[in-house]
């Protein structure tokens, strides 16, 4: 629990500050890698991207907790950053709530994000959509409250605002609140107005989203977000932007026979290997009078 613990206090100070945190969506080690590396302070393990990365699947719920759980082992270890994990429903009912707790803390988890769909569920921003009562969703905030012996932050996140709207959506985010989330998002608020409505009408801390604009929900910025008073938001754009650099130089060579074109975007080996912690490896080569992997 030692290294989830940390993560969970030093998460909870970040969120404690004046200043908005930002929660850079990352899906596997080498996008967390980067992320820590530009300088961001914490990590959202996304759900969605590591269905489509680890899975080649859409985010529809065939993500396990077992997955999951060794997403969040092998991400937490390579970076020393807060790393909020998205478990969904948590993978059934509250028991199972609490055993995926046990294992979120054993893999390092700084935070747990909940979020009030039947399971399995599907993505905030598809349709189709079904929802377990509030009351049901209470239980598996007190679940995790029962089950964390780290302090794991918890994000509860209400995803009714497209079907029911969002005085429904409301109600429901201050029952989570009372329950004992740490965070609500009221996922898909349409424009400013309601985000403005959500943020005047929740007491505590409360979370938005800065991605691409959908069909259910606005694109919001930093300043605009920060001027709310919201108190974190998640950047979900990595695992949008990755296939475009896939296909950019997948392309040039099947057009070209060549990747020329492509090259001034890409690292060199050795800046790739040193993200990867190259230098320490090298280390424990010559402490093990191994030979040294150069680069």
């Amino acid at each position: 629990m030692g290294k989830s613990a940390e993560m969970a206090r030093r998460l909870r100070e970040l969120l404690s500050r004046k200043q908005m945190l930002i929660m850079v969506a990352a899906y596997d080690g080498i996008s967390a890698k980067v992320v820590e590396k530009e300088g961001f302070e914490a990590i959202w393990l996304t759900g969605f991207g590591v269905a489509a990365s680890l899975l080649g699947q859409p985010d529809v719920g065939l993500v396990t907790m077992s997955e999951m759980v060794m997403m969040t082992k092998y991400m937490a270890n390579c970076v020393d950053i807060p790393v909020m994990v998205d478990a969904d429903t948590g993978y059934g009912n509250p028991l199972n709530v609490w055993r995926t707790v046990k294992e979120l803390e054993i893999a390092g988890a700084a935070g747990i994000h909940l979020e009030d769909q039947v399971f399995p569920k599907k993505c905030g921003h598809f349709g189709g959509k079904e929802f377990i009562s509030a009351e049901e969703m209470a239980y598996k905030i007190k679940a995790i409250r029962e089950a964390s012996e780290s302090g794991l932050v918890i994000k509860a996140r209400t995803d009714v605002n497209s079907v029911y709207g969002l005085e429904e959506a409301i109600r429901r985010a201050k029952i989570y609140r009372e329950a004992g989330a740490d965070i609500i998002t009221v996922e898909t608020p349409k424009n400013i107005d309601e985000l403005k409505e959500i943020r005047r009408s929740i007491d505590g801390w409360v979370s938005s989203a800065i991605l691409p604009p959908s069909a259910k929900m606005g694109m919001f910025t930093r300043p605009g977000l920060e001027e709310l008073g919201i108190n974190m938001a998640i950047v979900q754009v990595l695992f949008k932007v990755a296939p475009v650099a896939f296909r950019s130089v997948l392309r040039e060579f099947k057009e070209n026979g060549s990747i020329e074109e492509s090259l001034s975007k890409m690292v060199s080996l050795s800046e790739i290997s040193g993200l990867m912690g190259i230098e320490k490896i090298n280390e424990l080569e010559k402490k093990f009078n191994l030979q040294v992997s150069s680069t």
